[in-house]
This record gives structure tokens, sequence and C-alpha cells, in this order.
């Protein structure tokens, strides 16, 4: 077709066909650029406004489900719950929350906040809010926003993050950034009456010769909705939000996307870590001078260096918080003249990396230790404290945060109302639980797919496993030879999905003579953006069938859209259960004496492998045309006790081998 816009001319990615309101659009997954189009068919805003029970609606059809779950959001809303819901793909989750969600907090004169885990489905959010405001006939104020650091336009914003915080902060408190220091009211005005994407709110912004960060937080008390990422409620970014929402809290109603990676992004925030490598630079930071602060850096490494070699390598323990503080204490007591507290050695390391950074330093590991330091002494909360030597002399000392709840439970009891959701939310208490959400505010639900069921086929196959004890040459072999016969009876591509990028590799190496070089897809490690977008075209050409092997939960496995039937045959190749370390075992133990034994196990082990598990799966099926098979390659699957984590439309039929797989994938296509 002439004309047709093929690539983003903000960040150069490639766009995606879109249907938006009756027209043939183009949309960037990235940066949210939606292209003009040709309009395929007349359509009224009176004719889209046709449910009178839930009028933001903009679509003609609400969905199968959809409606069922659109009446619960709207009863959590009126009573100020926090729903936790599993919504498999499909149900049209965006439009459902935002439509009921902002009758409400419009009406009620709330602030409504819809967080994401990634910047990605943010485009996604603003084309549908777009879409609510055209049918509504009337104004919806919106602002999309994303990290400071990604929403400035200076050229230094390219540094790491250390040195881009500390240079903003310099240029603010200097009163030398230009954008920062304007106050143009026309930018205010321009985010207030028109719903951007978060680029195009940027390149206004910078028109405007405006902060498009600081223009954006500006406008929060006049907006409808924002659109953020999870670190503006559930981290430091709270401070922020709440001085911009009137009523703090209590003015806001949470809409928590993908909800299921929330425990873990709090847990991650709130965990620490030093590194042997880290400590070599800090002490390079701080130089060789005589200063005590100096001398307290050099004698902390060599200190924790001596942790280091009464330990065997590749081995870890647990470690006691006085452990390190007790060290720190008699370094610190060490000095000629007045002792230093910890305290004072801390801000020292502080000063001395922020006099790094304004010299033009990249990064400052001064800084990074100071926050260690400040966190190991702090935190008395649950957390599992771990010293670890990897090959040589390398190691790490971890403060790793066990406890969710310590930061879900303040939030989720004083907001207006939420709604958690995700298709792999599997059991909702068990994130109900984890987060700490108040048993009386608690609304848990779970919605069947809306697509046909006859559509998907769901098997499992005995004989082979990915448990620890059963791995090796001939378990490799197994899947290998599984995976070749699948291949050979599906008329298109296979997806396979396996716990971890060593058992792709041990796999893939004994594809040879089963499946052809060219019609293989292996993930590497590390892909970037382009890679990914080169996999998908590869699939998309549907030349012949290709093997596409991947790692449950890695970049192909969450967050890629199998738009069009690309996948015929998905393979959930193992149970991704984690490898026992000291992390591992400090969370399964920390649940079970929180939960009981039963529950913690569920919660501090098996759940999140099994939410890996679902997630694998739902790439196939993404419309209700798609049609295609799922096979749970592990005979774990076909036991009752693995099988109670799996939702009720992925009860798998049990087969006992490749042949048997083969005669019921073959009766599947000719159907």
């Amino acid at each position: 077709m002439a004309n047709v816009e093929m690539f983003c001319p903000t960040c150069k990615s490639m766009l995606a066909p879109r249907k938006r309101g009756g027209v043939q659009v183009r949309v960037c997954r990235d940066c949210g650029y939606v292209s003009k189009g040709k309009e395929l068919k007349a359509q009224s805003v009176q004719r889209k406004l046709g449910h009178t029970d839930f009028p933001l609606f903009p679509y003609e059809k609400i969905r199968g489900g959809q409606r069922e779950f659109m009446a619960d959001m709207r009863t959590a809303a009126e009573e100020g719950k926090v729903m936790l819901a599993q919504a498999p793909t499909g149900i049209g989750k965006t439009a459902a929350t935002l439509s009921v969600l902002l009758e409400s907090t419009m009406e009620r004169k709330k602030k409504l906040l819809f967080l994401t885990s990634k910047q990605s489905p943010h485009a996604m959010v603003v084309n549908t809010l777009r879409e609510i405001a055209e049918a509504l006939g009337r104004r919806i104020r919106a602002v999309d926003i994303i990290a400071k650091q990604a929403m400035c336009p200076e050229s230094e914003s390219g540094l790491p993050g250390y040195a881009f915080a500390a240079f903003c902060k310099s240029k603010v408190k200097s009163h030398s950034c230009d954008f920062y220091e304007s106050e143009n009211e026309q930018a205010g005005k321009l985010i207030l009456s028109k719903i951007m994407h978060v680029g195009e709110l940027k390149r206004a912004c910078e028109r405007f010769g405006v902060c498009p960060y600081k223009a954006a937080l500006d406008a929060i008390p006049d907006i409808d909705a924002v659109v953020c990422d999870y670190n503006y409620v559930f981290d430091v970014m709270l401070d922020k939000m709440l001085e911009k929402v009137e009523g703090g809290l209590k003015d806001m109603v949470l809409v928590v996307d993908e909800a299921h990676n929330l425990p873990d992004r709090i847990r991650s925030n709130l965990s620490r870590e030093i590194t042997s490598y880290m400590m070599s630079e800090v002490v390079s930071e701080v130089g060789s001078s005589a200063q005590r602060g100096h001398r307290h850096t050099a004698a902390l490494r060599r200190s924790l260096n001596g942790w280091i070699k009464a330990l065997p390598e590749e081995h870890e323990e647990y470690v006691e918080k006085e452990r390190l503080t007790g060290a720190l204490d008699a370094i610190l007591a060490g000095s000629l003249g007045e002792k230093d507290t910890l305290d004072d050695y801390v801000k020292w390391l502080e000063e001395t990396g922020q006099k790094a950074l304004n010299s033009g330093a990249e990064l400052s590991y001064a800084i990074e230790l100071a926050e260690f330091l400040k966190q190991w002494s702090a935190s008395d909360q649950a957390s599992a404290r771990i010293l670890a030597r990897q090959a040589g002399d390398l190691w790490y000392l971890k403060l790793y945060h066990l406890d969710p709840a310590v930061m879900g439970a303040p939030i989720f009891s004083e907001v207006h109302g939420a709604v958690l959701m995700s298709g792999t939310l599997c059991p909702p208490e068990m994130y109900a639980d984890v987060l700490g959400v108040p048993q009386e505010r608690r609304m848990l639900r779970i919605y069947g797919s809306p697509f046909p069921p006859e559509n998907r086929k769901v098997l499992a196959l005995k004989g082979v496993s990915s448990e620890w004890t059963k791995r090796g040459e001939a378990m490799y072999a197994r899947y290998a030879q599984a995976l070749a016969e699948l291949v050979r009876v599906t008329p298109g591509n296979v997806a396979a999905f396996f716990p971890s990028y060593k058992y792709v590799e041990e796999v893939s190496n004994r594809l040879a003579g089963r499946v052809q070089a060219r019609n293989l897809i292996v993930e590497s490690r590390g892909m970037t953006k382009g890679d990914r977008e080169a996999v998908l075209d590869r699939l998309r050409a549907r030349k012949e069938p290709n093997l596409l092997m991947a790692v449950q939960g890695g970049s192909l496995g969450e967050g890629i859209d199998y738009e069009r039937n690309l996948l015929s045959a998905l393979v959930v190749a193992g149970v991704p259960l984690a490898p026992p370390n000291k992390e591992v075992l400090a969370l399964k133990n920390h649940c079970i004496k929180r939960f009981g034994r039963e529950k913690g196990e569920i919660y501090g082990y098996y759940g999140p492998a099994f939410n890996k598990v679902v997630q694998s799966a739902g790439r196939l099926i993404r419309s209700e045309k798609d049609r295609g098979v799922v096979v749970l390659m592990d005979e774990r699957f076909a036991q009752r006790r693995y099988a109670a984590f799996l939702p009720p439309e992925m009860t798998p039929k049990v087969l006992d081998g490749p042949g048997e797989l083969d005669a019921e994938v073959r009766l599947f296509f000719k159907k």
C-alpha cells in the first residue's frame, strides 16, 4: 500500500497495524506514536455509546466475560474495595477498567492511577483513553508519565542513573536548567486539553522550552487519570505523587496492570547489594588519602575480603545484621582522636561521591555503598542477609527483602480503592495475602477465557521432566525427540519455553538432524528490541514452519504479542522452579512462618513458578479466531498437586508418550 508509514518517526521502531475507533492505523509499541490511517467505516458517537449500563465503554460490543468483570469493578469502586482479578487475555481488561473506574472517579472527584510494570503498555492505555473521550464527547484530562531521566530533554539524559540523578539535582539546585526554570503556561494548558503519549508530551514541552517531567507532575492536581510506572506508588516516588494529590492516598484509585509482577518489584525496590567489584571501585573512587574516611573504606574492604576467604568457592551463607555493623563499629573506633559514627561515615561517602559526579564521573559507587549501609543498619523487617563467594575471590553481600506487605499493606489500607489484574493472578488470594491487602477490603475474582474452548487443546506429556535429579543426556534427548515429532505434525510455527537458557542450549544442541537449522530460532541472553522484532518477522514470514526455543519468563515469554495465530503449537517444557539457593529458601521459609506450611510453600516457591507456566501458555491464543495446541512437557503436570496450580481452562489431557502426542495433534488440526 503506497505511502504507508512502516517505522516510527520518533524512535524508529516498526509500527504495528491496529484498528482504532473504526480507523486503520499503525501504532508504535515503544513510544506510543499513532500514524494517520484510512477510515474503515462511518461510526457515530451515538452508535458507540449504546451501553446504558456502562456509558463510558467506547466500543459497540462488550466481550464475553467482560460485562461480569465490569460489573464487579463497579461494585468494588462503589464499596471502596481492593479487587484482585485473574482475567485472561481477550477479556479486554484495559477498556473495561478505564471505562468503569473513570466513571466512578470523575463522579467522586478522585484520581485514577493506572500503574504498569513496563513502559510498553502505556500506548494501549493512552489510546483507550482517547477512544473513551471521543465516544463520550467530553474532555478527559490524562497524563502519561515515565521516569524523569527518560523524559529529560538535556543531552546528559543518557548518563547512568546515579550520574543523571546527581546531574539533575545539581542543575535544579543551582537554577541552571533552563527547562526546569521555565514556567510556560501554554504547556500546562496543552497537557490539560489533549491526551498525549509521553513521546508527544515530551516533544511539545521541548518546543515550549519547559521540563516535560515537571510539567507532567504539575498537571496532576487537575488531571483525571495518570498513566505511570509501579514506582510512582510502590517506591520512593510515592512522596512526589502524594504532594500532587490533595487528599493523598484516600483520593487515589489504583489500577495495577500485570499485578503478578508487583510482589517481586517491591522486593527488588527494597533490597540492596554490594559486590567485590563495587568495593574495589569505591576504594579507587575515594583515593588513598590519610583521611579517616579513606582509611575506613579500605579497612571495610579488607574485612569483607577476609570473610570471603573463609568460604569455599561457589558457597553462600546467611549472616547476621550485627556481623557487618559490629565490624563497622570496630573500624570506626580505630581512628585516632574522636570516634566516627556510622552516620558520619555514610555522610562522608555521599559527599565524596557527589564531588566525583560534579567532576564529571559517570557514576558513584561511594553513593551506592552509602545507601547499602543505611539500609543494612536501619532494616529490622523481614529480610535475609546473604554472603556469597563466587568463582575465585568474587563475592556479593545482599540484603534481600522478603515481605512486600511492608510497603503494600499501608497503601492498600489507605487508598480509596484498587483493581489488581493479570491473566496469571492465580490464585488471587495468594497475592492478597503476600501484598497485605486487608481482609475486609478484599474482592477476589477468577474469570474464564472469552475465547472458544474448542480452539485450544491442552495436553500433558509423561516421560519427560526438568527436575534437577533427572537432568542429563538421556532427558535432553527425550525433549529433542518430542519437540521434533511435534514440529513434524504441526502446520505452523511452534514455540517451546524452557526453565533456563542452559536447558534451551542443551536441547537445541540435540535437535541437529531432527529439525532443519534454518527453521530453528534460539533465544539468547541479552536480546535487544531489534533482535526480538527480527524473531517476530521470521515467524510472520510463514515461508515454512519454525521452532522457537525460548525461556519461560524471558524476553520472548512475556510482553510479546504473537498476534494473528503466529503460533500453531506452544510447549511449556518443564516447571521453572527456582534452584534452592539461600535467597529462595529464605523466601520460602518466611512464607511458611507467616502463612503456615501449606500456603507458605505455594506462596514462596510453587506459585511464582506456575505463574510463569501460565504466562508462557497464554502466548498462544490471542484472539477468538486463533487455534492451537498447548503441550505441557513435564510429567509433573499430570500429577494432581501440580495440576491444581493451573486455571480451569488449562486442565490437560494426559498422554503417555510422543506417539500419543502425534495422534492428538494430527486429530486437532484435521478438525
